[in-house]
């Protein structure tokens, strides 16, 4: 599935580009993000993320955009809005429906 191929690609990226997995984003991607939540504080933010890793899923801390002050994480990041629409309904399984898509 299309779903699957685009999470092999991701971890292949990390990998050659960093040691370390991307756990803050702050500059603008252009990707697809879902987000389970938005924060006021980094702390809450980063508290947040772990919750995120230890259900399995490629948790980041999205720094705040301008305009907003609001710390967001997200579970997963796609290229395309239709990727991203697309595995809603997997996510919603662990999130219910407080998730939603933020282009970044």
């Amino acid at each position: 599935s299309a779903i699957a191929t685009e999470d092999v690609i991701n971890q292949d990226v990390i990998v050659e580009e960093a040691a370390e997995p991307v756990l803050t984003i702050s500059e603008k991607t252009g990707r697809f993000y879902i987000i389970t939540g938005g924060y006021a504080r980094l702390e809450n933010a980063e508290t947040g993320r772990s919750a995120v890793l230890e259900n399995g899923h490629e948790g980041k801390v999205l720094t705040p955009l301008k305009g907003s002050r609001l710390y967001r994480v997200s579970v997963a990041d796609f290229a395309t809005t239709e990727e991203a629409q697309a595995a809603m309904n997997t996510y919603r399984k662990t999130y219910a429906d407080s998730i939603w898509i933020l282009n970044n």
